[in-house]
C-alpha cells in the first residue's frame, strides 16, 4: 500500500496544487514501480520479443506516444502505441506471437483496454497490464501487471488528479520499463539505466521550477485568450503527446476546443484555418525539430496567429520570434521533456477553466446524465467476439 505525503493530500484541495503536487509524485511512483518492473522484466522474460505494442485510450494512449521512441532508442525492438479499438479489432489479428502488449489503463475497466488485452493473449501474445488498481479488471486479465498507485487509507479514494499524475505515472513506468528490458538484453549497463532512474527523479525538481516560472504566464495568457474559441496546439517526436495530452485537458476542463497536430503537419492542414487571433501552441523543447518549430513560428504569425511557445529560454532565437513563452528549464533529454512540457499546458487548462467557468454550461441534471452515458460507453461497451 502507499501512501502520499502530506503537502499532496495538502495541494488537491486547490485545483492548481494538482499541477503543483506532480513533482513531489515522482520519487513515489519510482518507488512504487522499480521493483515490479525488476520482477517482472527478467532477461528471460525479454529475450525473445520480437515486437512492442503500447495499448490504451486517451491520455493513456498519449503515454504510450510519448514513450514509444525511447522504446526504440534503449531495446531496438520496433514499437508502435496503437488506440484499444485499433489493436484490438485490426492489429491484433497480425501482431507476430511473442509479441510485448503493454495494455495501458489507470483505472482497470476501459472496455476497449481489457479487449486488447484478452486477444492479445489468444494470439500469443506477453500481455502486461500497467494500471493504478490493484483490484481491477485488467489486472484479471493480464498475464502480468505493474499497479503505479495503491489503494489510499485501505478504502477506495484515490488522489483527487483529474489524470495528470496518472498520466505522468503510466509515462514514468514505461520508461523504466523500456531500461529493464534494455538490461536483459545487454544493451544497458545496469549502471547505465540507474541513470535513468536518477534523471527521472531528478526531473521532480524540475518539474517544481516549471510550475512556479509558468504559473504567472499562463494565467496572463488565459486572461488575454479568454474569448477564444480554439486552440491548435502542436508538437513533433515524443511531444505529439504533449500536444494531443494539453488539448485533451482543454476539452475536460474548460471544454474549449484543443485542436492537435504534428508539427509538421499544421503547414499542411491547419494553416489553412488560421488567421488573424488564431491561438497556436507550439512544444519545442530543444532538440532535433527545434529549427522546423523557428520556421512554424515564424509562418503563423506571418499569417496573423498568436504564437505561443513552450520551450527554455535559452532558444533565444525561438523565444525573440514568440508572442508568449511558457518558459521551461533547459538542459532535459528531449525523450524526458513530455514529463515537464505538459505542466504549463495543465496549468493554463486550470486558468482558462476559473476565468471562464466550465463551457458549455449545463444545468446540474444534464451534466450528471452526460457523464453517465460517457463512463457505460467506455466501462460498458461490448466486447469482440469470436469471428
Amino acid at each position: 500500500m502507499t501512501d502520499y505525503p502530506p503537502e499532496v493530500w495538502e495541494r488537491q484541495a486547490d485545483p492548481l496544487g494538482i499541477v503543483e503536487a506532480q513533482g513531489a509524485l515522482v520519487p513515489l511512483i519510482l518507488d512504487t514501480v522499480m521493483p515490479q518492473v525488476a520482477r517482472s522484466f527478467t532477461p528471460d522474460a525479454v529475450r525473445a520479443i520480437p515486437r512492442i505494442y503500447l495499448v490504451g485510450c486517451g491520455d493513456s494512449l498519449y503515454a504510450g506516444m510519448a514513450a514509444r521512441l525511447i522504446f526504440e532508442r534503449l531495446t531496438h525492438i520496433p514499437t508502435e502505441a496503437v488506440p484499444a479499438l485499433e489493436f484490438s479489432r485490426y492489429l491484433v489479428d497480425y501482431v507476430p506471437a511473442g509479441s510485448l502488449v503493454i495494455t495501458i489503463s489507470v483505472s482497470g475497466g476501459v472496455s476497449r483496454s481489457l479487449e486488447a488485452a484478452e486477444w492479445a493473449k489468444r494470439r500469443g501474445c506477453w500481455v502486461v497490464g500497467l494500471t493504478g488498481r490493484a483490484d481491477s479488471r485488467l489486472t484479471q486479465v493480464a498475464p502480468t501487471s505493474i499497479v503505479h498507485y495503491a489503494e489510499l487509507g485501505g478504502d477506495e479514494q484515490r488522489l483527487s488528479t483529474r489524470g495528470l499524475a496518472n498520466y505522468q505515472a503510466s509515462l514514468i513506468t514505461l520508461h523504466l520499463v523500456a531500461a529493464r528490458i534494455a538490461v536483459g538484453l545487454g544493451l544497458l549497463r545496469e549502471a547505465e539505466a540507474e541513470g535513468l532512474r536518477q534523471e527521472l527523479r531528478a526531473l521532480a525538481g524540475v518539474m517544481d521550477e516549471t510550475v512556479a516560472a509558468t504559473m504567472q504566464p499562463t494565467r496572463a495568457y488565459a486572461e488575454e485568450a479568454r474569448d477564444a474559441q480554439a486552440f491548435f496546439l502542436l508538437g513533433a517526436g515524443p511531444n505529439y503527446a504533449t500536444a494531443l495530452f494539453g488539448a485533451a485537458k482543454l476539452l475536460e476542463g474548460p471544454n474549449l476546443n484543443g485542436v492537435p497536430q504534428e508539427l509538421e503537419e499544421w503547414a499542411h492542414e491547419q494553416y489553412f484555418l488560421t488567421r488573424q487571433g488564431t491561438q497556436v501552441l507550439i512544444v519545442a523543447p530543444p532538440g532535433k525539430s527545434a529549427d522546423r518549430a523557428l520556421e512554424i513560428v515564424r509562418s503563423a504569425r506571418a499569417v496573423g496567429a498568436r504564437a505561443v511557445l513552450l520551450t527554455a529560454p535559452s532558444e533565444g532565437d525561438l523565444v525573440a520570434e514568440a508572442d508568449v513563452l511558457f518558459p521551461v528549464a533547459a538542459g532535459i533529454d528531449e525523450m524526458l521533456t513530455p514529463l515537464v512540457y505538459a505542466l504549463p499546458l495543465e496549468l493554463l487548462a486550470m486558468h482558462l477553466q476559473a476565468i471562464r467557468g466550465r463551457l458549455p454550461v449545463v444545468d446540474a441534471a444534464e451534466e450528471q446524465k452526460r457523464q453517465q452515458v460517457v463512463r457505460q460507453s467506455i466501462r460498458q461497451s461490448a466486447l469482440r467476439r469470436e469471428e
